[in-house]
């Protein structure tokens, strides 16, 4: 996937510990693959360059998901304060390893019913509408997965604790394409989610 002939990096946040859930949410079977494969075998298939997988718990674990996979595996070593050091991390390496990529999709791990099809869609809408942002929406809720042009990076490295990139859709809502995308609604954090999901999926 290109814009401008530019790379479009992908940044798979993978890091969290799972409190809620019990276990590793990573390293969970959903079909026949782990949460944290799937994802980052979906950012691989839209084409993105780099894909950048931001881990942080389970680190040696989850990093054995990802063999094979071209893919760039990342430690965000203050992983437990929030998605945002996640995210930091993710565009920090992004700017190291791609300092051409002209944006970055923010995606996670635990939106198993998001298919390279809905990334596709979404970097069409980002690149048709023009704004510096185009995110999933369900309902009254914006969020991941998400594009950010180049210059909304200074803003995401700003970011803090554990709100991630809503504070930016909170705060800016007018540099938002909203892309209505369902499946965006269906993420995992207990085990009643993942009968939701596995019930959405079917």
């Amino acid at each position: 996937m290109t814009g401008n002939s530019d790379e479009i990096a992908a940044i798979v946040l993978a890091a969290g510990a799972s409190t809620r859930f019990g276990e590793p949410k990573q390293l969970l079977q959903f079909g026949d693959k782990t949460l944290v494969r799937r994802a980052v075998e979906t950012a691989v298939e839209t084409g993105c360059r780099p894909v950048i997988a931001v881990l942080g718990a389970h680190f040696d674990s989850v990093k054995n998901e990802l063999d094979g996979l071209d893919c760039c595996a990342v430690l965000n070593p203050d992983w437990s304060a929030g998605m945002s050091g996640s995210i930091k991390t993710g565009i920090e390496k992004t700017l190291e390893i791609a300092p051409a990529a002209s944006a970055a999709f923010i995606i996670l791990c635990d939106q198993p019913l998001i298919e390279a099809a809905h990334l596709k869609m979404l970097f069409e809408k980002f690149r048709t509408a023009k704004k510096p942002i185009a995110a999933a929406a369900f309902g009254e809720i914006a969020g991941p997965p998400a594009i950010f042009s180049k210059e909304m990076f200074p803003d995401l490295l700003k970011l803090s604790g554990d709100r991630g990139a809503r504070e930016i859709f909170r705060r800016r809502p007018q540099l938002v394409e909203r892309v209505f995308l369902p499946e965006a609604a269906f993420d995992l954090d207990t085990r009643e989610d993942l009968e939701r999901i596995k019930n959405a999926g079917k």
